[in-house]
């Protein structure tokens, strides 16, 4: 009821004519079945729209920026994980027996019951694109130009941070 006092009152400005304002408020009492008096004292009072109008003014737009995310880059230029097995496949050096050593697991079913370690094709489903798993829902898109010579796209908010040490020195 109050929302549509306001929305009325929003449109009586000086220096709307006396009839006009008159008509609103005969109109206004019959619809919210207030008396007159009670409209006009409402529509009289700045308080009782204050918070109504306050929300339909235009408010500053207030940017959300997310803190960066540090993404560890070898001196290859490629990411590093804490996964030596998700290293060694992205830079295309794995052995069956790191595969086999890998503490990263999958379901082989759909009970979950059943599990093996995750092999190269876990973590790259479409040529180039890599899953990381030290940071979950992260895919980068990774292309090889020649020996040492990669291009990774790292989406915002991640930022590169270059790990001084050769992958596998750890």
């Amino acid at each position: 009821m109050i929302k549509v006092i306001c929305s009325v009152g929003r449109k009586i400005t000086p220096p709307s004519e006396a009839i006009y304002a008159q008509v609103a408020e005969e109109t206004l009492s019959d619809l919210v079945h207030r008396p007159v008096g009670w409209i006009v004292e409402k529509l009289m009072d700045p308080a009782t729209c204050a918070d109504i109008n306050a929300a339909l003014r235009p408010q500053a737009t207030v940017a959300k920026v997310q803190a960066p995310i540090a993404l560890l880059v070898g001196s290859d230029g490629l990411p590093v994980s804490t996964n030596p097995v998700w290293n060694a496949c992205i830079r295309g050096h794995v052995s069956l027996e790191l595969i086999r050593s890998n503490t990263d697991m999958v379901a082989m079913n759909a009970r979950e019951d059943m599990f093996r370690p995750k092999t190269c094709g876990d973590y790259t489903h479409a040529t180039g694109l890599w899953e990381m798993p030290d940071h979950p829902g992260l895919t980068l898109s990774v292309s090889k130009h020649g020996p040492k010579n990669y291009s990774v796209g790292i989406p915002l908010p991640y930022v590169v941070v270059r790990e001084e040490m050769e992958v596998g020195q750890k």
